[in-house]
This record gives structure tokens, sequence and C-alpha cells, in this order.
């Protein structure tokens, strides 16, 4: 279990692989603030898009295991309840209840705990009484020594804004790094039915994919993320061709799922882009719990 400093009081708090891979907010065991990557409007659409996909399992991508299990049983009961109340009473506005709870469900809980995030964030830290009356005489005698030069921020709050920024870096590069994960094994499955069928310019095409999800997550590069994404719809357009013809060897889902890693890798690479350039305008050292990465 690793540990971060909270940009607030600099205190090393543990942080679980699973905190660090998708971002959730860490609370402070010694202040009391939380701390953590903000989730963007495009991350709630990928998440609301992967929910259609696989259902229920979404929730994993936005609450720690525990809650998400207890939040999966919640859902599974309600659709099984609201299924038994069909088969009991054969009605159609139960029917269509069921329906909208069984596929928008697992979005409408994600949606939820994107708020909740949201909310965690703003948790301040509660500092004791002695340090808040000691913080304006410190302030005011920092003036008086230094009268002649302008303050925007101060060396602890330029230290906290770096920590932020290089915490977010992680987090980015992290997510870079499940994405590449789960590609390989999107392709590695691509590869298998290919070669089942004897296709074996679809195992070429996987092998690809391979490659260009590698170089993204070496190189952290924007234009291989949406070279990756391209790919995506061309298989997608080589499973509408094929389907036309009577050939379903491309399975839908999966160039689907394709694109949607393509989409996340282009998002985060562009995010991560954006955060190192105005990491270069903070003129400190790195900090040292990312010094030697």
């Amino acid at each position: 279990m690793a540990t971060e400093p909270c940009p607030y009081c600099f205190f090393n708090v543990r942080v679980t692989w699973w905190d660090q891979a998708l971002g959730f907010a860490i609370r402070c065991s010694r202040c009391g603030a939380s701390s953590g990557p903000p989730w963007g409007v495009s991350r709630l659409v990928l998440t609301i898009f992967a929910s259609l996909l696989i259902n229920g399992l979404v929730l994993f991508l936005v609450a720690r295991p525990i809650r998400a299990l207890s939040l999966l049983a919640v859902y599974v009961a309600s659709v099984a309840a609201l299924i038994a109340a069909c088969i009991g009473v054969e009605n159609d506005a139960f029917t269509g209840t069921a329906m909208c709870a069984f596929l928008l469900g697992p979005a409408c809980l994600a949606a939820i705990e994107y708020r909740w995030h949201a909310v965690a964030l703003r948790q301040l830290p509660v500092l004791p009484q002695s340090v808040a009356e000691d913080e304006p005489a410190a302030a005011c005698a920092e003036t008086i020594v230094l009268p002649e030069q302008p303050r925007f921020l101060g060396i602890r709050d330029l230290e906290r804004l770096r920590n932020e920024v290089e915490i977010a870096i992680f987090h980015k590069k992290d997510r870079i790094e499940l994405l590449a994960k789960i590609s390989y094994f999107a392709a590695g499955l691509q590869a298998v039915m290919a070669a089942l069928n004897r296709a074996w310019l679809d195992v070429s095409i996987s092998l690809l994919l391979v490659g260009l999800a590698y170089t993204v997550r070496a190189h952290e590069s924007r234009t291989f993320s949406v070279i990756y994404s391209l790919f995506g719809l061309l298989i997608a357009a080589e499973f509408v061709r094929r389907s036309a013809h009577g050939d379903d060897s491309i399975a839908f889902g999966l160039a689907l799922f394709i694109i949607v890693l393509g989409l996340g890798f282009a998002v985060q690479s562009f995010s991560l882009h954006r955060l190192r350039r105005f990491r270069e305008g903070i003129h400190l050292e790195p900090a040292d719990h990312l010094r030697d990465l």
C-alpha cells in the first residue's frame, strides 16, 4: 500500500492501488481534508456509455470494491423485485419500469457516485485553533520583513499546488497504464477469435492494436491515442461491411469496446499533456514522494 502527502498538511496518507488507478478522493486522517483528481464530464460520459456494455460492473469504476458490491446488491435486488412484480401483475408499465431499471440503473448509480466524489473534494482541512491563530501573525511578520516583494502565492501554497499537480499527473499515468493493460487483453481476445477463424489479417490488426497501446503508454502520445480511436472506427466499419455479406466473424461489442478504449486513451493523454505544461510553470523541485518517478 503506497502513501501520498496531503496537499494541505503534508501528512502521509495511505492510498491503495485501486485509489491511484481510478482517482478516488482520499481523506487525510490528520487535517480531515479530502484530495484527489476531479472527475470531468468526459469521464462521466464514458462511464455511462460503459454501463450499457458491462451493466452493473461499471460500479467498480466509480466506487471502492466494498461500496461497489453493496451498490451492486441494491441494484440486483431492485431489478429482481421489479421482475417478480412483472410476473405477478403482468402489467406493461411494470415491464417498462423493470427494463429501464435494468438498463439505466447502473448509469444512475454511477452519476450519484460522481456527485459524491465532487462533494468529497470540497472537504477543507479542519485546523486546530492554535494553528489558525498563529497564521495571521506569521503572515504579518513576513509582510513586515519583506514589504518590497509582492506575494501572489506563498511557498507553502506553491508547494501545495505543485503536489496537487504532480499527484494528478501520477493518476493520469496510472489510468493510461490501466487502459493499456485492458487493451492488451481485448486485442489478445480478438487475435484468438481471428486465429480460430483463420483470419490472419485480423490477427495482424490485433497485434497492431497492441503496438499502438504500448506506444501510447510508453510515450504518452496524443497522436497514437487518436490513431487507436480511428482503428476502432475502422473495425466497426469492417463489422458493418462483413455483416452486410452475412459474415459475423467480428464481434461488434469488441469493436465498440476498442473505440471506448481509444477515447479513454485520447482523454487521458491530452489531459496529461495539459497538466505537464502547467507543471513546467511551477519553478519548484519535484516533490519527494514523486522524485523517483
